[in-house]
C-alpha cells in the first residue's frame, strides 16, 4: 500500500478486536449504554484536541470516565499522577482491563468492571475500511470531505465500494 493508503491491521488480541472497545464514541453515547453498576466500555475521544482512550464505567449509579494514558511504552490510568500512589502499568489496554476486572479493589475509586458492553453490530471497525487520501477524494464542503473507499466485510471475499465521510478535523490526524 502507498503512504496515502489507509488501512490498519491489528493482532487478534489488540484493543480493536475486544468486544468492549467502541472506537470513537461520545461521553453522552457511552452513558446511555451503561445501564447497570459494573457495566463498562472503552472508547476513543478527541475532546482535548488529541485522541485519547477512556474507560467508561457505571459505579454506584454514576458513570465515571477514567482516562487511559500511554507513557514510557506502557498503559495506565491517567489519574492520581500527583499522588505518591504508584499506578500499575501494562503493555496494552486489554491487559489493563483484564487486570482491573479481576482486581477491582486496585482499580481507581474501587470501581467494579463486571459487565463489558459490546459494540453494536452496525458499528464498523476502522481497520476494515481503506481509502487513498489523494486518489479517492470525491468532494468536500465546509465541514467534511467524502472519499471513495473499500469495506472488507467479515466472511465476504470481495471488498464493497463505500463512501467515507470524514470531518475536516479528523483529516489532520
Amino acid at each position: 500500500m502507498s503512504d496515502n493508503k489507509t488501512r490498519m491491521s491489528a493482532p487478534k488480541d489488540a484493543l480493536e478486536h475486544q468486544l468492549y472497545y467502541h472506537g470513537f464514541r461520545s461521553r453522552a453515547d457511552a452513558e446511555l449504554l451503561l445501564k447497570n453498576n459494573g457495566d463498562y466500555l472503552v472508547r476513543a475521544t478527541d475532546n482535548r484536541q488529541c485522541t485519547e482512550l477512556v474507560l467508561s464505567v457505571r459505579h454506584k449509579n454514576v458513570v465515571r470516565h477514567l482516562s487511559l494514558m500511554y507513557e514510557s511504552s506502557k498503559w495506565q490510568f491517567g489519574i492520581l499522577r500527583s499522588t505518591s500512589h504508584k499506578l500499575r502499568q501494562f503493555d496494552n489496554v486489554p491487559d489493563l482491563v483484564q487486570y482491573y476486572t479481576n482486581n477491582e479493589k486496585h482499580c481507581p475509586g474501587s470501581v467494579a468492571l463486571r459487565n463489558p458492553i459490546a459494540k453494536p453490530n452496525w458499528q464498523i471497525n476502522n481497520n476494515n475500511v481503506s481509502y487513498d487520501k489523494q486518489k479517492d477524494a470525491i468532494g468536500s464542503g465546509n465541514f467534511c470531505s467524502v472519499f471513495k473507499g473499500k469495506y472488507k466485510r467479515l466472511g465476504v471475499e470481495q471488498d464493497e465500494i463505500v463512501a467515507i465521510k470524514m470531518g475536516l478535523s479528523e483529516q489532520t490526524k
